[in-house]
């Protein structure tokens, strides 16, 4: 995009400026939620989820027990559900979390 927009000979700075005011103005509006991936987050996610990635998904700590496990599970899942408006790939991601720390010896 921006390489579309220098050939139309429009200044960088403008650019810059119109962005970062639009990303200003999505933050005051209350309606519209931007928010940040947490601190402990590293990367994208793999393929085949790590134990250390599902915890980070589902909230839990390695010593949280199944019944934790499955709360957190339900609670994610009632927010992320597509039939409520959430993403199939979100929900697919909390089931993964879900089977791998449900499955973990």
């Amino acid at each position: 995009m921006l390489r579309v927009l220098s050939e139309n000979r429009f200044p960088l700075s403008l650019v810059a400026g119109v962005v970062a005011g639009f990303y200003s103005y999505l933050r005051k509006d209350p309606r519209v939620i931007v928010t940040s991936p947490p601190r402990s987050w590293k990367g994208e996610i793999s393929s085949p989820l790590s134990s250390h990635e599902a915890r980070l998904v589902l909230n839990t700590s390695r010593f949280s027990t199944d019944a934790e496990v499955t709360k957190n599970y339900r609670s994610l899942l009632a927010k992320a559900h597509p039939d409520r408006g959430g993403s199939k790939y979100i929900a697919a991601i909390i089931g993964e979390a879900h089977e791998k720390l449900r499955n973990r010896c």
